[in-house]
């Protein structure tokens, strides 16, 4: 709604029948644009680049932005984001990882985990080479800004107040996201 607004993005999906949930923040350093138009943004932004590291067993299901700066600001909609890699699908918890490094060393790094991924794009517990482009596809629009008609969104890491910084809330920038190879997501085991 405002320059200076912090936003939650919950992108949910399914493997099956079990859940997958990767929360994402942004601050809004341009324009007056709201949740509905970041929910069509981050569809439209990252939704090539992620569908196209995906299995097809990943069917997407909601995106839901929530203003955390102006709480009546909030939108829900449908996910477009489905997997469209196919071949033998590996296990639903197995996926590709990157971690957020926080410019405030008070801020823990983030971490995100995509998947499930396609067999052949792994070998002896590493990526098939001819796959990372598609990965570094990702990492760039998950460091990018999401910008479009007058507004912009700036990635953040969101850290609310606990023991470590009681008294505050504490929104930082990106150094950057890293790449991590292949990880796994126990709470994704069925």
């Amino acid at each position: 709604m405002a320059a200076t607004d912090l936003y939650e993005v919950v992108l949910k999906g399914f493997v099956g029948a079990k859940p997958v949930v990767n929360v994402f923040n942004y601050f809004q350093t341009l324009g007056s644009g709201d949740s509905s138009d970041l929910y069509s943004l981050f569809g439209s932004f990252i939704g090539g680049p992620l569908a196209a590291c995906l299995h097809t067993s990943y069917v997407g299901d909601t995106i839901t932005v929530k203003n955390l700066t102006n709480l009546s600001d909030a939108f829900s909609g449908p996910s477009f984001i489905n997997g469209s890699v196919g071949g033998e699908g590996q296990t639903n918890f197995t996926a590709i990882g990157f971690t957020y490094k926080p410019i405030d060393t008070l801020v823990r790094p983030g971490g995100k985990r995509f998947g499930p991924i396609s067999e052949d794009w792994t070998a002896s517990n590493t990526f098939n080479v001819t796959k990372l482009g598609f990965i570094t596809a990702l990492q760039a629009v998950l460091e990018g800004d999401i910008v479009g008609a007058g507004d912009e969104w700036q990635p953040v890491l969101f850290s609310p107040a606990n023991l470590t910084h009681p008294a505050v809330d504490i929104v930082t920038s990106l150094v950057g996201i890293i790449f991590k190879g292949i990880t796994s997501q126990v709470s994704r085991k069925l």
